[in-house]
């Protein structure tokens, strides 16, 4: 709640509103001004600040409205690249000094991970198409899967095919995988932790 205040009174102020004024409202009033400010966000630097005001108020409807905003102008792709990641950056940042609660980072991830999957399931799939098979997974407790999903998206995006694995795949599974096809097979993973000097062979 104090992170919640300080961001919300450093926005509404870097928007015209005087510290008085501000302070001489309730938290509700302050919050609901925020929102008001927020959906006529314009740069990045406001676009970022409302996507962060809607997580810590819960807020999907604002994140709603500031993302349509965006891409009624961007690509999806210079959605993800120049405003999600940057908001991932930051929102770690938040993370590491404890200044966002689990809970917070859950809400906005999962609705990231809406619009990556919304998005890729736009793409209509080339049959078959000429190449090699992409297989997308995460090792074995691997569970932050958003860089992957976006993976997933471009290369769909381009033509190439695909299987997404998803998270936390055992190593015997992928072997598998490998035994079911004759197309030429490529293995796309991301890593955040250190893997056992297994997974990284052959």
């Amino acid at each position: 709640d104090e992170l919640k205040a300080i961001l919300t009174v450093a926005y509404l102020n870097r928007h015209g509103h005087k510290i008085s004024r501000i302070a001489g409202l309730k938290p509700v009033e302050r919050d609901q001004l925020a929102r008001e400010v927020a959906r006529s966000a314009g740069d990045r630097d406001d676009i970022l600040d409302s996507l962060k005001v809607a997580m810590l108020s819960f807020d999907e409807q604002l994140f709603e409205k500031v993302t349509s905003r965006y891409r009624a102008d961007h690509t999806f792709s210079q959605l993800v690249e120049q405003v999600f990641v940057p908001l991932l950056e930051q929102i770690g940042m938040l993370w590491v000094t404890n200044a966002i609660c689990p809970a917070h980072e859950h809400f906005i991830s999962n609705l990231l991970r809406q619009k990556l999957l919304a998005a890729t399931d736009g793409i209509t799939v080339t049959p078959r198409p000429a190449g090699p098979v992409h297989v997308l997974y995460l090792p074995e407790n691997e569970i932050h899967e958003l860089g992957l999903l976006y993976v997933n998206y471009v290369l769909r995006l381009h033509g190439h095919r695909t299987i997404y694995l998803g998270q936390s795949v055992p190593r015997q599974d992928l072997l598998q995988v490998e035994g079911l096809f004759q197309d030429e097979l490529v293995l796309v993973t991301l890593l955040m932790a250190n893997p056992p000097p297994d997974e990284l062979q052959g």
